[in-house]
């Protein structure tokens, strides 16, 4: 027999014939307990599971967004030397724009991501266009929100950079490798180190660079 208690998959196993002890075995160990125990045992995780499948049911596990994966091959190298940016907030790009018809593709792939719905940015400039993430959704951790549910934000057209949260193994290739650089908040402590400013991409290929970084802070803000 198999049962779940606090997360833990314990199976028990007939006992041999005449025997008064059973091997429970569970996820990291084994040890025998007399049968009555086994007994008292199964009423306990009988009660127990069914209050976890109760809750289960009222409180379903959230999953991975749909057609999101965290990116697993190495980023390319951008070409050219970085924008120049500034130094303080507002945390601004300040050449080599994004057209703003990229502007356009990069918001259309924000807001169509699951979960996520568009609001005026809690903590950047006026005119800059947040990803908020529903609250059934957001299962990542502290480090991967902003403020709020808030995780990733798109700049106004004179700009067109991007403010998003990244997983820690992605975050030092996506800065050597030059399509991100660290808010300088981040130094002084005021925001996350994870927090990036993501350059707007100035063709299609930049393009899809900067959408696998946006899916990649979705699905660490989404499941960590």
């Amino acid at each position: 027999m198999r049962y779940r208690i606090n997360g833990w998959c314990i199976a028990t196993h007939r006992a041999a014939a005449g025997s008064t002890y059973v091997p429970v075995v569970g996820a990291r160990s084994s040890l025998r307990v007399p049968l009555w125990g086994v007994v008292a045992l199964a009423g306990v995780v009988a009660l127990g599971c069914h209050a976890e499948g109760e809750r289960a049911r009222a409180h379903p596990s959230v999953p991975r967004p749909e057609g999101v994966v965290m990116p697993t091959e190495s980023l390319p190298h951008r070409a050219g030397p970085r924008p120049r940016t500034t130094d303080t907030n507002p945390h601004t790009q300040l050449d080599q724009n994004a057209p703003e018809a990229l502007q356009q593709q990069v918001a259309a792939f924000m807001f169509g991501l699951a979960c996520v719905r568009e609001i005026p940015s809690q903590i950047s400039v006026p005119g800059a266009r947040a990803m908020w993430l529903h609250e059934s959704c957001a299962a990542g951790p502290a480090n991967a929100f902003m403020i709020g549910r808030e995780f990733c934000h798109l700049h106004p057209a004179s700009d067109g950079s991007l403010h998003l949260n990244l997983p820690e193994d992605i975050l030092d290739e996506a800065i050597a490798h030059g399509w991100a650089e660290p808010h300088p908040l981040a130094a002084r402590g005021i925001v996350p180190r994870n927090v990036v400013m993501v350059y707007g991409p100035r063709d299609d290929a930049e393009l899809e660079i900067v959408k696998r970084l946006v899916a990649a802070s979705h699905a660490f803000a989404h499941a960590g």
